[in-house]
């Protein structure tokens, strides 16, 4: 038996397997794309359980069924068939991990707590957990998570941008940005930082300090994941969309955000959404929407959560690849009635109107689609995806009142939105039609 940086036990001998697992650890914290080296770690040490859990969690993320069906159920049968041998941290996670790849969220989450309880400095953990609720939004369990094992973490700028990240989605912004600006103090080149701030400026209409502060910011972005990269980039486009710079935001879009990687899901997502702002905002792009679709059109057909179904639905249908999108909607509805509890209400009950409603806005069905998304509204979060990227689904019902010509209805729901706060660019046109 050894023990990490924490002096937490592994079940292995091998320094070289520590050291490994050591530099994954800092390598994955800061997403940096040396992290995917644990593929080798794993297959180099077959006897290492926390490697086969560490590089399963690497296919996890891919949000593709087939790479989870392809590489991380293997090795997490790799890592079930060394239990005898594991510690109850390593046996603990094999089993969150295992809740995850079957998309049994709600008990990868509980598993998770239950790491936290006992092992509080496993960022590892931690930082899974915080991806799990970005598939299964609960914003104030969440954050219970994050306050839970913050005592414990507070000299950790990798811990500090998950608690802030928290504290902005239940609207402690006070609290976030302090904790951000920690975070960034200890270690400037903490993205996941920025991250957070990104956020909370948006949400704030703090839209010119966003852009400077994000610019200023954007230079230590290129160390890291292009899935990382490129979603701070895309965070500060919208920035400049806010303020209806859709010239600059087309310019990031082409330039740090468009997918280089055409099975890269977060790439996929980062991409779709701002073109389909900037069509909200008014300004078409369907020569976008036909150079992107080829790579869209295999990840359109997987069932992994709803928030990916509908991005995948409203860009084929503006693409033209209707008969892709009638596919795709055909299996979802298939998988959908086929679930129970909690996986039924996220996919059948919210999920499905919500991905037909944006396929129906995306061909010009305005009216059906506010028939679709009207009784969901309330709880669109549930279907995956962070405040500002679900936010989308929300603006489209708006435009879609607004192209109905349900006027009065619509401007009820901007002066919700905007509550007393100046509107964005964006928004004054939205009120502008309203």
């Amino acid at each position: 038996m050894k023990t990490d940086r924490n002096g937490y036990a592994l079940s292995t001998d091998s320094d070289e397997a520590v050291a490994a697992l050591e530099r994954f650890t800092s390598d994955f914290l800061a997403a940096r794309p040396e992290a995917a080296a644990v593929m080798a770690v794993a297959e180099q040490h077959p006897d290492c359980a926390l490697a086969q859990a560490y590089a399963a969690a690497m296919a996890l993320y891919s949000q593709s069924r087939a790479e989870i069906e392809r590489t991380a159920i293997p090795l997490l049968a790799r890592a079930s068939s060394l239990r005898v041998g594991a510690t109850a941290r390593e046996s603990l996670l094999i089993d969150a991990l295992l809740a995850w790849s079957r998309g049994d969220l709600p008990s990868a989450i509980a598993l998770h707590e239950r790491l936290a309880a006992d092992w509080p400095r496993d960022l590892i953990a931690a930082k899974i957990a915080e991806f799990l609720f970005y598939e299964a939004p609960d914003y104030r369990r969440h954050l219970r998570f994050m306050e839970r094992i913050a005592d414990a973490n507070q000299d950790a700028p990798a811990f500090l941008a998950m608690h802030a990240f928290a504290l902005e989605l239940c609207r402690h912004d006070e609290r976030a940005e302090t904790t951000a600006r920690r975070a960034i103090e200890l270690e400037p080149d903490t993205p996941w930082a920025h991250h957070a701030l990104a956020h909370l400026l948006l949400n704030q209409r703090r839209i010119d300090e966003g852009v400077a502060l994000l610019g200023d910011l954007a230079p230590t972005w290129s160390a890291h994941t292009p899935s990382l990269r490129g979603h701070n980039w895309w965070h500060l486009a919208l920035l400049h969309l806010a303020r209806e710079d859709v010239a600059t935001a087309l310019r990031l879009y082409r330039a740090s955000i468009a997918s280089n990687e055409p099975s890269d899901v977060f790439q996929h997502v980062d991409a779709i959404s701002l073109l389909w702002r900037a069509e909200l905002a008014g300004h078409r792009q369907d020569e976008e929407w036909r150079r992107i679709a080829p790579r869209l059109v295999e990840r359109a057909q997987e069932q992994v959560f709803p928030f990916l179904n509908a991005h995948y639905a409203y860009a084929l249908t503006r693409a033209g690849r209707h008969d892709v999108v009638q596919e795709s909607l055909a299996r979802l509805r298939d998988y959908a009635f086929r679930q129970s509890g909690f996986a039924a209400r996220v996919f059948r009950d919210v999920g499905l109107p919500l991905v037909t409603g944006c396929a129906a806005f995306a061909a010009g069905e305005a009216a059906r689609c506010t028939v679709l998304l009207e009784p969901i509204m309330p709880e669109v979060a549930c279907i995956g995806g962070s405040d500002a990227q679900n936010d989308l689904f929300r603006q489209t019902y708006v435009v879609a009142l607004l192209d109905a010509g349900r006027q009065s209805e619509a401007r009820k729901r901007l002066n919700a939105r905007i509550a007393g706060s100046a509107p964005t660019a964006v928004e004054q046109g939205w009120l502008a039609r309203a």
